[in-house]
């Protein structure tokens, strides 16, 4: 997490002797399962080759894995480090809402932006929770009364149901992925 421009990581390791699967990774023995949202990918690598236990094989998942040489600054020796990159399921969000005491000029973007902020403001693995949501939109746009909040994973599929993310994910949203409406 000290790697300039990383958003959030999550790394597991796996000291059995046989592979394990832990939410939708399987780790291969004696490995450590790595994945890092945001920074650069020979920072990442230097960052991981530095902490790394000697004789621990790392775990790559296909389509997601970067694999990075480093240099042993020590002995000169060329290594390489493989790590993983979340995918980014799309959250879609449908917000209805009417004015209430809030005294912002332009209550769609301010909403937009208090949605944009919390999802892409979540760590590798973490759930988007509907009423943290709401908790945020309302702390960003005070004096607005919520009426409606959906989410989903398109715009076709948007409910009041918590979206489950895993550990090889990182939600992302944008703005054209927000609706909101604003009554009265």
């Amino acid at each position: 997490m000290n790697v300039e421009n990383v958003i959030s990581c999550y790394v597991r390791d796996n000291g059995e002797s046989s592979a394990v699967t832990y939410d939708t990774v399987t780790i291969a023995a004696h490995s450590i399962y790595i994945c890092v949202d945001g920074g650069e990918n020979e920072d990442i690598a230097k960052a991981i080759f530095t902490r790394k236990s000697g004789g621990c094989g790392y775990t790559a998942i296909t389509n997601q894995s970067v694999t990075q040489n480093v240099i042993d600054e020590t002995y000169g020796d060329t290594y390489q480090v493989t790590f993983n990159r979340p995918t980014n399921p799309s959250i879609y969000v449908a917000v209805v809402a009417s004015a209430g005491t809030s005294t912002v000029e332009d209550l769609p973007t301010a909403i937009k932006t208090a949605v944009t902020n919390y999802i892409n403001g979540l760590k590798i693995g973490g759930d988007v929770i509907l009423l943290s949501l709401a908790a945020a939109i309302n702390a960003a746009v005070p004096g607005i009364n919520l009426t409606s909040l959906t989410i989903g994973t398109s715009s076709g599929s948007l409910s009041s149901s918590n979206i489950t993310i895993h550990v090889d994910e990182a939600a992302k949203t944008t703005a054209d992925k927000i609706t909101v409406t604003i009554n009265g």
